[in-house]
């Protein structure tokens, strides 16, 4: 199943180190909090880990996943500067995260499925969606309803479904 998240990295930083870190302690673990500045700055880091995050949650929730978001629950590997690996419950899947000027975005997908499968889209009203319950479905050509993804923050907004 798939999960998307988007970051205004304008409206998220931080006033100071002493607030950074302490709200990095609450969503990342110690073996997370040693991965920061790995492959990009601090605070993208964290915002890396919160985007993967929570598109792993959106992702189980769409599995049957009921409980709370509990980032701290949630365990993330990076794998590069793109790729992670992201355990959450009974849940393993693979992430991407892309930095584009002021916008930090990832999409998720179960461990053994393609990204190829993912159809993404970076602009409102371009697609239908529609609800069954909290989840969003986009319709396809063919009349077929396809698990969807949405994301905004800021000036960014992103919906991801899988292809038909």
């Amino acid at each position: 199943m798939i999960g998307n998240d988007v970051v205004d990295l304008s409206l998220s930083a931080f006033d100071s180190e002493r607030r950074f870190w302490r709200y990095s302690q609450k969503v990342c673990s110690r073996i997370e909090l040693n991965q920061f500045g790995q492959f990009e700055s601090k605070q993208q880091s964290l915002w890396r880990f919160w985007s993967l995050k929570e598109a792993a949650f959106k992702a189980a929730v769409r599995l049957g996943y009921q409980g709370l978001f509990r980032p701290a629950k949630i365990q993330v590997e990076l794998l590069d500067s793109v790729r992670a690996i992201i355990q959450f419950d009974q849940y393993r899947f693979k992430g991407k995260t892309h930095i584009e000027l002021q916008q930090l975005w990832s999409d998720v997908i179960l461990e053994d499925a393609e990204f190829k499968s993912i159809v993404s889209v970076q602009r409102r009203n371009t697609v239908s969606v529609s609800y069954k319950g909290r989840l969003p479905f986009v319709e396809s050509d063919t009349g077929a309803k396809l698990p969807a993804s949405i994301s905004h923050h800021g000036s960014f907004f992103r919906l991801i479904h899988l292809s038909a």
